[in-house]
This record gives structure tokens, C-alpha cells and sequence, in this order.
């Protein structure tokens, strides 16, 4: 037989379980869009990079990528969810193999007679060479200016906040 009180019981353990563990910590996203341009003609394929200017308030930066048009929208955690309030020193970079390297030894199949599930760290060692030779193969394209393409050089900025549009044009120069 279950009584009255019982029933108060049961529902204030019902109630506690729901409000445990539903919330998002994550800082609330706001809608970030824009425009690259270079000397005023769209840049197409380069990606855009918000890096906080205070790693103490905002601890994560955002990304987006230009389209064919030079629009971008940025994204946090996932493409274009948002970005968090605070500024940011925005680069700007457009990657392009270097002249001579064949795309296809870049793949990431270990070389013929190499084995990376023998061990962990056969893997890890695996990993770090493509990644040094993706690098190493790689480099700034002449579409963007060199000053934009790091964080400790550019001049670029973007304040995200929740009363703004958040609509930024970058022309490079």
C-alpha cells in the first residue's frame, strides 16, 4: 500500500534527477558571419581564425572557412554554431601544397611493411611524421598577405557580443 507520503517522496527524488546533469556549461554562441577580401576581390577557400586576445575570458577560439563569394561563418565546437563573446585577433590563411609535391604521397596508410597497430607508440611516431611532412609540404599562398596569417602579427580584430550584429569584412592589403 503506498501512501501519500510515499508519493511526496518519490516525486522529490523524480524532480532532483531531472535537474542533475541537464545543463550545458558551455558559454552561450552568438551568430558570427563575414567577408574576406583582398584588395577587394573575394578570397575563396582561405580559413579564418578567431584567437582570443584574453585566454582568461574567452578560453576557446572559433573557426570558419571563405566560400567561393568570400563569406564565412564562424563556428566554436562545431561549423558555424557561433562563436563566445570577447575579442579576437582574427588570421587569416590560405594553404597550398608546395610546387612539386605529388598530394598522393600525403595519404595516411602507414608505407608498405609498416605496421602501426604493433604498438601505441609505433602509431604515435606514425602520426607525428605525417603531420611534420603535411607541414613540411605545405605552405602560405601569396593570395594572403604574410602579416595575417599569425596571431602575433595581425592587425585584425572582431568584438563578438550578444547585442551586435557580428557581421565582420576584412580587405586585406
Amino acid at each position: 500500500m503506498v501512501r501519500w507520503k510515499d508519493g511526496r517522496v518519490i516525486a522529490i527524488v523524480i524532480l532532483a534527477i531531472a535537474g542533475c546533469g541537464g545543463g550545458s556549461t558551455r558559454p552561450a554562441l552568438h551568430k558570427v558571419v563575414g567577408k574576406v577580401t583582398v584588395n577587394g576581390t573575394p578570397l575563396a577557400d582561405a580559413d579564418v581564425a578567431f584567437h582570443p586576445v584574453d585566454g582568461a575570458k574567452v578560453a576557446r577560439g572559433a573557426t570558419g572557412r571563405t566560400q567561393g563569394d568570400g563569406s564565412f561563418v564562424m563556428g566554436t565546437y562545431t561549423n558555424s554554431d557561433g562563436v563566445i563573446s570577447g575579442e579576437y585577433k582574427v588570421v587569416v590563411t590560405k594553404i597550398r601544397l608546395k610546387v612539386g609535391i605529388d598530394p598522393k604521397s600525403l595519404t595516411a596508410a602507414p608505407p608498405t611493411g609498416t605496421s602501426t597497430s604493433s604498438s601505441s607508440a609505433n602509431a604515435e611516431n606514425y602520426s607525428k611524421v605525417m603531420i611534420g611532412e603535411r607541414q613540411s609540404a605545405t605552405e602560405q599562398t601569396a593570395d594572403v598577405p604574410e602579416k595575417y596569417g599569425k596571431a602575433e602579427t595581425t592587425d585584425l580584430r572582431a568584438v563578438v557580443s550578444a547585442d551586435s550584429p557580428n557581421e565582420f569584412n576584412f580587405d586585406l592589403k
